[in-house]
């Protein structure tokens, strides 16, 4: 599991793990190596591990991303992965501290280029579906906003306080 443990990737992580106990027969542990957008768990589970069948609970967006050659990347998600199963389908909201005085799209994007390079936003990480789908409307936008990686100690203090829309 490429997460932290308690959140909704987890949950759903380990509802598979008890139905592939049951449907196995055998133990199936759940490892959480959360980090750097789900790469740190990712790339665990494509190295050796002896005595074990490994999985990787991935999103498809980021999956995506990542499926051509990135370099720095410490595995090859074509060579080390093969695709298996959509589990679960999540929505991404685009939700805005009440400080930025933006209650719609047009005014938050008006908002942003007023300010080039001082409106953040929070995501999970390099590589996550929320630092993806950020770029991604800066890029159709015209923005200049700066993404706010958090880590797991971090999130709720950040996304109640620092970072403006998430």
């Amino acid at each position: 599991m490429s997460y932290p443990a308690g959140g909704g990737a987890d949950y759903w992580g380990r509802l598979v793990r008890h139905q592939g106990w049951v449907k196995l027969g055998q133990p199936v542990v759940v490892d959480n190596i959360p980090g750097r957008g789900g790469n740190n768990g990712t790339a665990a589970a494509a190295g050796p591990l002896p005595m074990v069948i490994p999985c990787c609970w991935a999103p498809s967006g980021r999956w995506r991303c990542i499926r051509s050659p990135t370099p720095g990347l410490p595995f090859d998600a074509e060579k080390n992965f093969a695709p298996v199963a959509l589990l679960e389908s999540s929505p991404i909201l685009l939700v805005a501290n009440p400080a930025v005085k933006a209650s719609s799209v047009p005014q938050l994007i008006a908002f942003a280029q007023e300010q080039p390079g001082q409106l953040t936003y929070a995501s999970n990480g390099d590589g996550s579906p929320e630092e993806v789908a950020g770029e991604l409307f800066k890029r159709r936008a015209h923005t200049e906003i700066v993404t706010s990686a958090l880590t797991a100690p971090d999130r709720r203090e950040k996304r109640s306080s620092q970072a403006e829309p998430i």
